[in-house]
């Protein structure tokens, strides 16, 4: 899929949690350890109003992520309030890709990908079903995304499975925040990192 790095989930929502964890505090085990209590970090997740998939995109805040919303419900969100919306505590943008969408007034993947790089924010993709033929996938890394999830049922897996794939310093720090992070880690010190995603 022309992705730098990889990394198995126990579903999508679990590869947004870690997503959302890798992108507040990064690798630092001190802050690691605090999550899900994320004050006085850069903690806060733009997220269009008018493009939420309710469910879901509560994954950024398991890991602490407090959502800054920009735009009007039905009238969307456009360029200008994304950028407006980025502050010093900014640590992502999410954005929820569904390709059915019929609100001409979302503001789109691209234009985000262009705002949010110019301001080095990683921008994560909730792209759960966006799995087949493989080159849909290979477009999001040509288009820059920085973390897209996936769940694993839409490549013939179970519901509890899934993966995100993106830039490699993200995924490292997603595998510190992971089931293998909390249970080792890589100098093999298990419950040093006492990661969120050991849950």
């Amino acid at each position: 899929i022309g992705a730098p790095a990889a990394w198995i989930t126990s579903g999508a929502f679990s590869a947004l949690v870690l997503a959302a964890a890798a992108c507040i505090v990064g690798k630092d085990p001190e802050k690691m350890r605090m999550l899900p209590r994320t004050e006085g970090m850069k903690n806060e997740i733009i997220i269009q109003r008018c493009a939420r998939l309710l469910v879901y995109d509560r994954s950024m805040e398991v890991a602490g992520g407090r959502f800054v919303f920009v735009g009007d419900e039905r009238w969307g969100a456009n360029s200008e309030d994304i950028e407006k919306a980025i502050t010093e505590k900014t640590a992502a943008i999410h954005y929820a890709y569904v390709p059915m969408r019929t609100n001409p007034y979302i503001c789109p993947l691209e234009d985000v990908i262009e705002i949010a790089h110019k301001k080095n924010i990683p921008v994560i993709v909730d792209a759960a079903g966006m799995t087949l033929p493989l080159d849909v996938q290979n477009k999001f890394m040509k288009m820059g995304c920085d973390l897209v999830a996936v769940g694993g049922k839409y490549v013939g897996g179970p519901n509890s499975t899934g993966y995100i794939y993106g830039r490699k310093d993200l995924i490292e720090a997603i595998a510190l925040h992971s089931f293998i992070g909390a249970e080792a880690g890589p100098k093999e010190q298990s419950g040093f990192y006492r990661s969120i995603g050991r849950g």
